[in-house]
């Protein structure tokens, strides 16, 4: 009699690799990047991040540009605001998108958040009460 070895192979599927297959629908253009961010990002939320602890490390690097698609904008411009800039610039590369959102205020810097896609359709989770 000889013993056989069943060897049973389970592929096991998480939610989350189910979801990265499903990228979010990507913006047609800079102007509707610019409306999910400023829905994503309030200009009171914006208010409280922008605070001197927070400022951006010049040693830090932030998000390098290497897609075939560059658009670049900026949010609030026709409002009064307390910064000299609330930028954003972006690159599509294929089917995805990266960007980064940034305020200028003086010498200070801010980088607020680099994110993708998907990232600019969710509510913004953090309140920033220090």
């Amino acid at each position: 009699m000889t013993a056989r070895t069943v060897i049973a192979i389970v592929v096991c599927v998480l939610p989350s690799a189910i979801e990265a297959d499903e990228a979010a629908e990507l913006p047609k253009n800079a102007k509707e990047v610019t409306k999910l961010l400023e829905k994503r990002w309030s200009l009171d939320a914006i208010k409280k991040f922008c605070v001197p602890k927070r400022r951006f490390d010049p040693l830090l690097q932030n998000l390098v540009l290497d897609g075939e698609v560059r658009w670049k904008g900026a949010l609030y411009e026709k409002k009064e605001t307390t910064f000299d800039e609330i930028t954003w610039y972006a690159n599509i590369d294929g089917d995805r998108l990266s960007y980064s959102l940034n305020v200028r205020n003086g010498k200070d810097r801010w980088n607020l958040e680099i994110g993708n896609a998907e990232t600019m359709r969710e509510p913004l989770k953090q309140s920033f009460g220090d």
